[in-house]
């Protein structure tokens, strides 16, 4: 979407081309970070990447037994995992954004 007159600020067309950059480096950070979440002591670990896609689950054999109680651990271990990875994402924008010359803005 183009915003009428923005394109006549100088150096707009460059800022914009840098925070799209700064978009893909943080998009590929994310990508490769790594954020675990655990529950029942550790018997349980979740591990998500900073897209929230769950990249791994490891179970110990103690769990295996009662159904019930895994199905919450896991919930609850994926769950942790998504906040640590929302705190990585949050981090990640701060970076994008503080660094950020807009001009007229900054």
């Amino acid at each position: 979407m183009k915003l009428p007159g923005l394109d006549r600020l100088p150096g707009f067309e460059r800022a914009m081309e840098q925070m799209q950059q700064k978009q893909e480096e943080i998009k590929r950070a994310l990508e490769s970070a790594r954020c675990e979440g655990t529950a029942g002591g550790g018997m349980v670990r979740v591990t998500v990447n900073g897209l929230k896609q769950v990249v791994s689950v490891k179970l110990d054999a103690e769990v295996l037994a009662d159904k019930e109680m895994l199905e919450a651990l896991i919930v609850a271990a994926v769950n942790e995992a998504g906040r640590r990875a929302d705190e990585v994402a949050q981090q990640q924008m701060t970076g994008l954004l503080g660094n950020l010359k807009i001009p007229g803005m900054s």
